[in-house]
């Protein structure tokens, strides 16, 4: 976590010194952070002296007790860090008090929620510690093909790069990907929409939720909507946290300038977490979106661009992403994302496609390095359907599992159009 200073208030109104044990007082306030002064929600708050803690509700309010005889110590943990306030002397007031805090890393500093959208809420608040905010770069397999009208019909493999790079926001880092080649193949593709799934690298990407919590649904719009509960397969090591979206979905289905609220109603998401009961780390999330069936879209918002000639229909979409830890940090080691649309085509008024869209990432290395070699590939990036290259068949003799869908049924359907190995070599040219 980077050191930095942020401007953070708290609140401590309706104070009642009620002495228990003569030696502790309750302590009621609320906390807000930010020259804006947003409340901040889900932060853990923990007293030092009388070692109890509380996580603040949905409107940033907590209660806990502390040393009436002073001086005591606040640690506070939320998603912006770890933050220290010292209560002087026990000599508190109703007086608005304003702070200046530095952020720290605490890892030793432990609340034990009991009920499941606690435990959410303080696995995500840990994000920035468990997960790295250093530059890194990821080296996988990336995987997509597409059900077209019962066929499939395009494949695209990469053995590839993605840069996870962070900047500076506000009071948070934002992870911005850049992406690099080393080899592709690829069959022709087919369809007179190819167009709407030119960004699916990067719209994959943007399916990895721990950093990019738009879509999230324990980001702080969702989470006050989501009904939480306990999984029977929790262990003795993991939580698994069943979680229900009504009528709001993460899941944007290929549309890159998708809106959760502007699609209000569309679809119900379901799906479950899993999270280390050692140190509250997500290791793995799942996400199952199903379009409301009597749900109608709004006049022209999805239409496809630029011509209007099709408009676009949801169906359903599934999502996992998977966790695991190296030298202390979480990182990504795959990423599986599916979804099924219908394309009417509107002068005729007539369903022209049925695609399900699947995509696949496998990492299997971590470096903080780029060698100059893998740099020109990051600089020579462009889109993967503009991309030449010549089809080898040698470096494709070992690749990954496919999640989805048995490779054997995928190829079958190639084989209709032409043997795939020259579709490879076709494509490339």
């Amino acid at each position: 976590m980077k050191s930095r200073l942020i401007t953070c208030m708290l609140f401590f109104c309706s104070m009642t010194l009620q002495a228990q044990n003569n030696s502790t007082c309750s302590f009621h306030g609320v906390v807000v952070i930010g020259s804006e002064e947003a409340l901040l929600q889900g932060a853990y708050l923990k007293c030092l002296g009388t070692g109890d803690d509380v996580i603040t509700d949905d409107e940033g309010n907590f209660s806990l007790r502390v040393s009436c005889s002073g001086p005591d110590t606040l640690i506070l943990q939320s998603i912006s860090g770890s933050e220290k306030f010292l209560l002087q002397d026990g000599k508190y007031t109703d007086d608005t008090l304003r702070i200046v805090f530095k952020l720290y890393n605490l890892n030793d500093i432990f609340v034990t929620p009991k009920e499941p959208v606690d435990i959410v809420r303080k696995a995500v608040a840990r994000i920035p510690i468990n997960y790295p905010e250093t530059s890194h770069v990821a080296f996988g397999f990336y995987r997509n093909y597409k059900l077209i009208n019962n066929r499939f019909r395009e494949l695209t493999e990469l053995q590839m790069a993605v840069a996870m790079r962070f900047e500076e926001k506000g009071q948070h880092n934002e992870l911005r990907e850049a992406y690099a080649v080393d080899k592709i193949r690829r069959t022709l593709y087919t369809i007179s929409i190819d167009e709407f799934y030119k960004g699916q690298l990067t719209d994959l990407f943007t399916q990895n939720l721990v950093y990019h919590t738009d879509f999230a649904f324990f980001n702080n719009i969702f989470i006050k909507q989501c009904d939480f509960s306990f999984d029977s397969t929790s262990t003795d090591s993991t939580w698994v946290i069943n979680y229900k979206l009504t009528n709001i979905t993460g899941e944007n289905h290929g549309v890159s300038n998708y809106s959760p609220v502007d699609f209000y109603g569309e679809a119900t998401e379901t799906g479950y977490l899993v999270i280390n009961k050692s140190d509250y780390a997500i290791i793995k999330l799942v996400r199952e979106s199903l379009r409301n069936k009597k749900y109608e879209y709004p006049k022209r918002n999805n239409f496809l661009l630029p011509d209007l000639q099709y408009s676009e229909q949801f169906h359903e979409g599934f999502l996992e992403c998977d966790y695991a830890m190296l030298d202390g940090k979480y990182y990504p080691v795959s990423i599986f994302h599916a979804y099924k649309n219908t394309f009417t085509h509107n002068p005729t008024n007539s369903i022209a496609y049925i695609i399900t869209d699947y995509s696949e990432w496998h990492c299997d290395s971590i470096s903080e390095m780029i060698d100059p070699v893998w740099m020109q590939r990051f600089d020579k990036f462009t889109a993967l359907e503009r991309m030449y290259y010549t089809y080898d068949p040698n470096d494709w003799t070992q690749t990954p599992s496919w999640y989805f869908i048995r490779n054997e049924q995928v190829y079958d359907d190639l084989q209709l159009i032409d043997d795939p190995e020259i579709l490879f070599k076709k494509s490339g040219e």
